[in-house]
């Protein structure tokens, strides 16, 4: 029996920065060619060129940049739409693949194309809903454009797959697609998470970090939807009440840069100066944070899953995440750390401090909750992810 040819469509394979999307694609894609999967991929390359390559014995299509400069990232699939559409008719034939599994929005336009002329099974991958995000009152971008995309390929698409129950909800709603949605949680491969206590105080010695009660926090620290006015007066409030607490920000493909403010405004000049910002570069940066970190704070308004928090689990490393947060659908009560409900922000940012001040003078907690969060976290093995997809595959096949 011949194995599943899958065409995956991602945005940046390998991921050069930190950015979810990426990572988990780039994950999914590589254990399900292990697991015997004929696996192409179709993504961006970094120059105006595009070429073939071989990443993990997966074939790579690289198609180069079009000569133009958006403006914005919700107007780069208008431009990048007849790109990927004349690649496609002239260095891939469609036909050879069982279906296409899309994760990025750039490429809703040809992918719906490829739909109508096509009688190949194609798989929408949403990791966020646009309209849930405006909701909340974060709509920095055209939400119109983006709600498009959106909505396009889910009508382009067999089956749509979401990341939490309430993202069913939400893609549901918005894009009328109840019918054919599927949910896979987002995953990790666990075993590149274990930190060694050896290298934990090195690092916490080389930053200065030895005697001090370390607080995580990060993502795309401008939006709304991450809640940074909570985070600065829980921070605020922290300060106030302990001298050993540090809090470390942990800032990844943040957009819009001026809505720091959000963050800044509400942070005191002491709790400021108990605070440090990091900007990593790749996975390898982001995991020595979590390798220095005491606690990881997540008490965002609107988070479709939870990657890093899901990342912190693996390290061991307890959590705060508000309730809404898709990736507390999966886990006990009290299982890897505490659970916030939103208020108003004070209320919230009280919770959130509450929480904090509770961890620090609590070490026994702390290890209880640091010894569950690694066995959490063993449920979202790549692996149970990889299985879940073929399952979903062979489904839609048949």
């Amino acid at each position: 029996m011949k194995p599943l040819k899958i065409l995956i469509v991602t945005g940046r394979f390998p991921p050069f920065e930190y950015r979810a999307i990426s990572q988990v694609s780039f994950d999914q894609a590589c254990i399900l060619a292990q697991k015997g999967l004929d696996v192409t991929v179709l993504t961006k390359s970094n120059g105006p060129h595009s070429h073939v390559d071989t990443v993990n014995n997966i074939n790579v299509h690289y198609v180069g940049r079009p000569n133009y400069n958006v403006s914005s990232w919700e107007y780069s699939p208008l431009i990048w739409n007849w790109v990927y559409t004349d690649y496609i008719h002239s260095r891939i034939i469609p036909g050879d693949f069982d279906l296409i599994h899309v994760h990025d929005i750039d490429f809703a336009l040809p992918m719906h194309f490829l739909a109508k002329i096509m009688r190949i099974p194609l798989l929408s991958h949403f990791h966020v809903c646009f309209r849930k995000r405006a909701e909340i009152g974060e709509a920095h971008f055209n939400i119109e454009l983006a709600h498009y995309y959106q909505y396009a390929m889910a009508k382009a698409a067999t089956a749509v797959l979401t990341v939490s129950e309430s993202e069913r909800e939400n893609i549901g709603n918005f894009l009328d697609c109840r019918c054919k949605i599927f949910v896979v949680p987002n995953g990790i491969k666990t075993e590149g998470y274990h930190v060694c206590p050896d290298k934990k105080s090195e690092l916490r010695r080389k930053l200065g970090f030895q005697n001090s009660f370390l607080v995580l926090w990060g993502g795309r620290i401008g939006d709304w939807m991450k809640s940074p006015d909570i985070v600065g007066k829980a921070f605020s409030k922290v300060a106030a009440s302990t001298k050993k607490a540090r809090f470390i920000v942990s800032v990844v493909n943040n957009s819009p840069p001026e809505n720091h403010d959000y963050f800044l405004s509400d942070l005191s000049s002491e709790a400021r100066s108990q605070t440090q910002f990091f900007y990593p570069k790749n996975k390898d940066d982001l995991l020595d944070l979590f390798a220095i970190a005491d606690l990881f704070v997540m008490p965002s308004r609107y988070e479709p899953f939870g990657l890093m928090a899901l990342e912190a689990m693996a390290c061991g490393v307890p959590i705060i995440i508000s309730s809404v947060c898709g990736i507390a659908e999966r886990l006990n009560p009290g299982e890897a750390g505490l659970m916030i409900d939103l208020g108003s922000p004070d209320e919230s940012a009280n919770s959130l401090s509450d929480g904090i001040i509770q961890l620090a003078n609590d070490e026994k907690l702390r290890m209880t909750f640091s010894q569950n969060a690694r066995l959490a976290a063993n449920e979202f093995e790549m692996n149970k992810v990889a299985d879940k997809l073929i399952e979903i595959y062979n489904l839609v096949l048949h």
